[in-house]
């Protein structure tokens, strides 16, 4: 919201009308941001956030880790429970890196900004409601193969707050989205082996399904992370045929500098030059 506040006219005449000048103000302070600090810097040692350096920077594996977690992920949802449950563990196990590598790149200085934000909250109970769902009618422990699924769309939903790997992760994000659809489309078919559907609620004659839940949740949720990957690929792309950092007032971008012909674009209002921020 904008604040009106009055000013005084600036030129009089014996002809003329008085008249105020108005100006918007920001009602609230725009907060500071350090973008330097991220979630693994605040959590980890020195020696511990080097060990996880190097395993970021193992895109490679991690990116292969994740296609095969999908791969089981959709095994778990063709074959009987028996044989899906050690399934579903082996692809939990998969997905562990790249869920890991996603969420410590996230910046704490932006998550606390976005978690003011009542649509992250309902995406996220959407998310949580729709996975819940999901694991409460296999009744078994192949619930587990879709653990790894739900953090990657927490880590989706926070995308505002992820300054790299931009393009792999809206590569993973294609990917996950695919692997969903193909969930929802077996689920509406009643074609997973030993799925059992439930009741989320019951008034009378009248009864809704986990599985109609489940898909209205999960399709919604597809939507959303598409387009989220959309806008900040479109952000990055405009951001790198810029010559200027855009900012809010107030943020730090010590350490993100490594030369000074850097290039740089956050979401932002306030325009200023390279050379000026690193004089």
């Amino acid at each position: 919201m904008a604040q009106v506040v009055p000013r005084e006219a600036v030129e009089a005449s014996p002809d003329a009308v008085d008249y105020c000048l108005y100006e918007l103000k920001p009602s609230h302070a725009l907060p500071t941001l350090d973008l330097s600090v991220s979630i693994m810097s605040r959590l980890l040692s020195r020696s511990s956030l080097n060990v996880v350096n190097r395993f970021v920077r193992s895109r490679q594996l991690v990116f292969a880790l994740f296609l095969a977690s999908v791969a089981f992920t959709i095994m778990v949802m063709l074959v009987p429970a028996d044989v899906g449950v050690p399934l579903a563990v082996v692809s939990f196990i998969l997905g562990v890196p790249s869920c890991l590598v996603g969420f410590v790149l996230l910046r704490s200085s932006v998550i606390a900004v976005l978690l003011k934000v009542g649509d992250v909250w309902l995406m996220s109970m959407l998310s949580a409601a729709s996975f819940i769902i999901l694991a409460l009618m296999f009744r078994d422990a192949r619930g587990l193969a879709f653990c790894t699924q739900l953090i990657g769309v927490q880590t989706n939903i926070l995308i505002d707050a992820n300054l790299r790997g931009v393009r792999r992760l809206a590569i993973t994000t294609v990917i996950a989205c695919v692997g969903l659809v193909y969930v929802c489309f077996m689920v509406s078919l009643h074609a997973v082996p030993d799925l059992h559907d439930l009741y989320v609620f019951q008034y009378g004659s009248h009864h809704m399904l986990g599985s109609t839940c489940f898909l209205n949740g999960i399709l919604t949720l597809v939507a959303i992370m598409l387009r989220n990957v959309y806008r900040k690929r479109h952000a990055l792309r405009r951001g790198m045929n810029m010559d200027v950092i855009e900012c809010h007032p107030g943020s730090d971008f010590t350490g993100l500098f490594s030369s000074t012909r850097s290039r740089l674009a956050t979401n932002v209002g306030l325009e200023f030059t390279l050379d000026a921020v690193l004089s």
